[in-house]
């Protein structure tokens, strides 16, 4: 788990072009890569994050719904990606059994929910490599993420075919209305963050991975509400 309070910078985003979505799973083939989307509205390069991390697969955080009847805290068969955008739904997110969760409730409870949202976005990623989120992209009625795929340090101790799960609390600032944002996309680069769209610039490069395709699932893009 880490906390990421990083350099931000704001760029309206027009007709800007994704690059490669693709990744990783360990294997020495070349990455594919897939159309370009379009973006509009504005684009948020390293946004302030809260980042979960446990091996294998599964939820590691949700919110409560505001009328369960139950007290028993086991994820929901169906989460999706919910807007946390007020302190009452945050007080109703809750984390999974073992997770360190405190970074990520200080992180809740240090928002401005008059002025920012948290969106909350899990992903799946192979056990010897990370992720960084590049950049968020946002309308009045929809969430484009973005990320890039590294080798983890040489010291961090990995199983190559393994996989593990993140969660990604991500902080919007913008008081969005969670029942309006009815499109929601993801995608993911095995060639890291490159400064896309072109108007974000003066990023610090890192190594990209250069390995093969990350499975069927690893990157996606949904539109006209949750799946």
């Amino acid at each position: 788990m880490a906390l990421h309070t990083r350099r931000r910078f704001l760029a309206s985003a027009a007709a800007a072009g994704l690059g490669a979505l693709a990744g990783c799973n360990g294997s020495s083939s070349s990455s594919e890569s897939a159309p370009d989307r379009s973006l509009s509205g504005t684009t948020l390069a390293d946004p302030d994050t809260v980042t979960l991390r446990a091996s294998g697969n599964g939820l590691l955080a949700w919110v409560r719904p505001r009328d369960a009847t139950t007290t028993t805290e086991s994820p929901p068969r169906y989460a999706g990606r919910p807007l946390i955008a007020t302190d009452e739904t945050a007080e109703r997110v809750r984390f999974a059994d073992g997770v360190e969760a405190s970074a990520a409730r200080d992180f809740l409870d240090a928002t401005d929910y008059g002025s920012e949202t948290v969106y909350l976005e899990h992903r799946s990623v192979g056990a010897c490599h990370r992720l960084e989120l590049c950049y968020v992209n946002w309308t009045a009625t929809s969430i484009d993420i973005d990320y890039g795929s590294y080798y983890r340090d040489a010291s961090d101790a990995c199983e190559a075919d393994a996989d593990d799960v993140t969660a990604w609390f991500i902080r919007i600032p913008d008081a969005l209305e969670p029942d309006a944002v009815t499109s929601h996309g993801s995608s993911w680069s095995s060639r890291g963050c490159s400064p896309r769209p072109a108007e974000i610039e003066n990023r610090t490069e890192r190594p990209p991975l250069d390995a093969g395709p990350l499975p069927e699932n690893a990157s996606d893009t949904t539109s006209g509400g949750e799946r």
